[in-house]
């Protein structure tokens, strides 16, 4: 009966922890660039995220998925994640001519997120420019029949 008891708490344990949670979050972004005019818009950016990472749904959004595992040699990610809060931050050196680093933070208990990303245009290993994108905002469960936010 132990057996049992103790194989059935870590399955349901697996099952609810590899659970794809999906957030909607109305964000304000801000961009500016040395090459571009700097903006700041108001969208809605929809975020599916899993035991691997966090997704952008949106097409067209200036935001970028992060991934929660590392992919030698060009990505490096660190997960700082608990259960209050998701904490994935990304640096991707897989193009010759740019290094981007990102971050982004969900507190799971108010639904408050952060994103940060900062792309460096390298020529001969010479910064000849940059971006940078900053978000926040808040979010919502698509789906309100999952437990965990």
């Amino acid at each position: 009966m132990k057996k049992y008891l103790a194989t059935l708490f870590l399955l349901t344990s697996f099952i609810a922890h590899a659970e794809e949670v999906k957030l909607k979050c109305l964000m304000r972004i801000s961009y500016s660039s040395t090459f571009d005019a700097s903006e700041t818009l108001q969208e809605n950016v929809m975020l599916s995220i899993n035991k691997n990472s966090i997704i952008v749904e949106n097409s067209g959004t200036r935001l970028s998925s992060l991934y929660r595992f590392s992919s030698p040699p060009k990505l490096t990610a660190n997960d700082f994640s608990d259960e209050n809060k998701w904490d994935v931050s990304n640096q991707n050196n897989s193009v010759p001519v740019a290094s981007v680093m990102s971050s982004i933070t969900i507190d799971r208990n108010t639904g408050n997120i952060s994103y940060e990303a900062t792309t460096q245009i390298l020529k001969s290993e010479k910064n000849i420019g940059s971006s940078k994108v900053n978000g926040h905002g808040s979010c919502q469960k698509v789906d309100t029949t999952k437990h965990k936010f």
